[in-house]
């Protein structure tokens, strides 16, 4: 469906053009690097810190779940749902933006238990 300039208007149009330019890229780990870094906003050494994405940073991340204090460190929760994007991307088969709203869902789940919001 398009509109009178011949603009498409489906909503899902975006999504699965977003999707299809995501499987045009061989490097699937730069995809969330390029992301934390130009959507989250993650600086260069927080992108140092968790690269690879397998990274023993990386893994200590995951392996300590969310907290008060990191709830309220947004850095380190940004990271925290970067890492466990890959993780979902990587192990379960998830499609990039299904990763990073599943990750956004469990950290704000976690921090809702510690009492925050974020």
């Amino acid at each position: 469906m398009t509109d009178d300039d011949g603009v498409i208007q489906d909503p899902q149009f975006c999504t699965i053009a977003r999707e299809e330019y995501f499987d045009l890229c061989p490097d699937k780990e730069q995809i969330f690097i390029d992301i934390a870094r130009n959507q989250l906003g993650c600086g260069e050494e927080d992108i140092r810190r968790i690269t690879p994405l397998s990274s023993k940073y990386s893994s200590f991340l995951l392996e300590h779940p969310v907290n008060e204090e990191s709830c309220m460190t947004p850095r380190v929760t940004i990271l925290w749902v970067v890492c466990k994007a890959w993780e979902y991307y990587k192990d379960r088969g998830s499609k990039i933006d299904p990763a990073f709203k599943q990750a956004w869902e469990d950290v704000q789940k976690m921090c809702a238990q510690e009492g925050l919001d974020v």
